[in-house]
């Protein structure tokens, strides 16, 4: 092999390399990415639940007595709307 062959052999070798690692490098950061952004979903939705299951509990007891829900600066009483047709119904 002459020199100018070994010249372009070594070019493109070391291209093709750039592109493996370039696309290396790209699969692995995707593929990162969709793991987290599914563990940050499942996340989101286990704390979702949480929230849900606790609003239910607080709904259910047995007083009937408004119980505080806030979110930042903001606070309601809610209540089960059960409750309000018992107290309804017994008044009558």
């Amino acid at each position: 092999m002459d020199a100018s062959r070994v010249a372009r052999w070594r070019q493109k070798k070391f291209w093709l390399g750039l592109a493996l690692l370039s696309w290396t490098v790209f699969s692995v950061s995707f593929v990162c990415d969709r793991v987290y952004m599914d563990i940050k979903a499942a996340a989101a939705e286990q704390a979702n639940e949480a929230v849900v299951l606790r609003l239910l509990a607080e709904a259910k007891n047995e007083s009937c007595t408004p119980f505080p829900v806030s979110y930042l600066q903001e606070q309601v009483f809610l209540i089960n709307t059960a409750c309000l047709q018992q107290r309804t119904a017994s008044h009558e």
